[in-house]
C-alpha cells in the first residue's frame, strides 16, 4: 500500500511507525517522497498538525491503509 498512496489520500497508519502516533487514527497526505529504501510522508492529523513519518519499503509490519 506504501507505493500506492499518493498525496490527498486518508490512511490509517498499521504496524509499525517511527512516530508515537495520537488517538486519532486517520491522517492526511500532503507529500509524499521516496528515498534509498524509504517512504517518507507529511501528514496532517484531525487536530491539524502536520508531521513527517517514515517506513521501510520492504517492511511487511510497516505499512498504510488507504482509507478513500
Amino acid at each position: 500500500m506504501l507505493k500506492q498512496c499518493k498525496v490527498g489520500d486518508l490512511i490509517k497508519i498499521i504496524g509499525r511507525s517511527y512516530t508515537i502516533l495520537k488517538d486519532k487514527p486517520v491522517y492526511l497526505v500532503i507529500k509524499k517522497e521516496e528515498h534509498q529504501g524509504n517512504y517518507s510522508f507529511l501528514l496532517l492529523d484531525t487536530y491539524g498538525d502536520a508531521f513527517w513519518t517514515s517506513f521501510r519499503k520492504k517492511d511487511p509490519y510497516d505499512s498504510v491503509l488507504i482509507v478513500n
